[in-house]
């Protein structure tokens, strides 16, 4: 199962909506995208309703270059606008 959503965030990172996720489970596809793409995460937490919480992927700035290529094919033409293209 992939993230179902994803967000620029004003520095200009990623965060992927893996809310759903163990907290286990992010940090096995954290590893896999640092590992086999070479992108700089980290795990961001974020407080829902009744303070549970919620851990998403971060994707920093800085490997935003790397993560395009990989994405790009996939994105809709419409919707590249929201990866500064």
């Amino acid at each position: 199962m992939l993230p179902d959503d994803g967000q620029l965030v004003k520095d200009g990172g990623l965060t992927l909506g893996t809310d759903n996720y163990t907290l286990k489970e992010v940090k096995l596809l954290i590893k896999v995208l640092t590992n086999k793409y070479n992108l700089n995460c980290t795990i961001h937490f974020k407080k829902g309703k009744l303070n549970k919480v919620y851990h998403r992927i971060y994707i920093w700035k800085k490997s935003f270059d790397n993560l395009k290529p990989l994405i790009i094919p996939y994105v809709h033409e419409t919707f590249l606008y929201k990866l500064h293209l």
